[in-house]
């Protein structure tokens, strides 16, 4: 959200960026993020400008850091760096700023046996001229590989497996058949049953099941279970207002302290799907949080375990 709102602030400011493109762990996908970075692609002559025009944005609350590259500033919803690349260097920068240090390393470990310095991303050859790469795969292609994603690139095996033209399919858009966990108006949902149904069908879903939060969930607003039967019956009016997908209706239950789930058996039962999880603050030692879930996977009306890292 943070880089989303950074695009769009800059967007409207009409800064004479070309593209801005998330970078780090967070285009990596990364289970943590370390920080939230942006790359603006723009002419060589236009860089000072895009930065001195993010630095002017009215959500700016501090500049942490800058150069002539980059500049790190902090708004309410925390920090985020801007770095700036041109055209023809796109390629090679979003690698060098995407991957992991991990995989960065390999990188430039195999372009120094091929006698090219990959650093500050650029490659460049044993005269000193940089090999320009406006694309990842360009760039990957100096170094004699295949374009590997961006969700690979940690530093494991993925290199090797480059080599041998193992590298795994990544799932896409269009293997996505539904959606079993989604929050509506009954909870802290946005939009309404109906339109988040019709949405799941433009998108081309088989299904999609309506998990709101129970009703001692800390989210900001909860399912109460004297609400159950009215939301049943507007599913109800949904599926036969829309047709060709499969509208499940399910909860997102709450685990309590003792490992005891938010709503009692008998109501669990009358739902198509159950997803279990926490969402406490953070704090507890390893072992609390552990033995919740365990008892909740135990439980035989249990389907899904939702965000099992406590984190929601």
């Amino acid at each position: 959200m943070l880089a989303s709102a950074a695009v769009r602030d800059a967007e409207r400011a009409d800064l004479p960026a070309i593209a801005w493109i998330p970078i780090g762990s967070l285009r990596r996908f990364a289970p943590d993020v370390g920080d939230v970075s942006l790359l603006a692609v723009a002419d060589a002559d236009r860089h000072t400008e895009v930065l001195n025009g993010f630095a002017r944005l009215s959500t700016v609350a501090s500049i942490v850091s800058r150069s002539t590259t980059h500049i790190t500033m902090i708004n309410e919803r925390g920090a985020i760096t801007v770095r700036v690349a041109v055209p023809a260097e796109t390629g090679s920068a979003l690698v060098w700023y995407t991957g992991s240090r991990a995989h960065i390393s390999q990188l430039q470990a195999r372009a120094g046996r091929m006698g090219l310095v990959f650093d500050n991303g650029r490659l460049v050859d044993p005269s000193g001229t940089a090999l320009l790469a406006d694309t990842e795969a360009s760039l990957y292609r100096h170094l004699d590989l295949p374009e590997i994603f961006p969700e690979l690139r940690e530093g494991g095996s993925e290199i090797e497996a480059a080599e041998r033209a193992e590298l795994p399919s990544l799932v896409g858009v269009a293997d996505i058949r539904g959606d079993l966990h989604m929050h509506s108006t009954w909870s802290d949902g946005r939009d309404s049953i109906e339109q988040m149904v019709l949405a799941g069908q433009q998108l081309g879903y088989e299904y999609v099941a309506i998990t709101d939060h129970s009703e001692r969930s800390l989210a900001s607003r909860q399912l109460a279970a004297a609400d159950v039967p009215a939301q049943r019956a507007e599913i109800e009016r949904v599926r036969r207002r829309v047709k060709r997908i499969e509208v499940l209706h399910g909860i997102e239950v709450d685990i309590m302290p003792d490992g005891s789930l938010d709503f009692d058996d008998e109501m669990l039962a009358g739902f198509d799907i159950v997803l279990a999880s926490l969402h406490d603050h953070s704090g507890h030692d390893a072992a609390m949080p552990t033995e919740r879930y365990l008892r909740a996977i135990r439980h035989p009306l249990v389907n899904v375990i939702a965000h099992p890292a406590n984190r929601s």
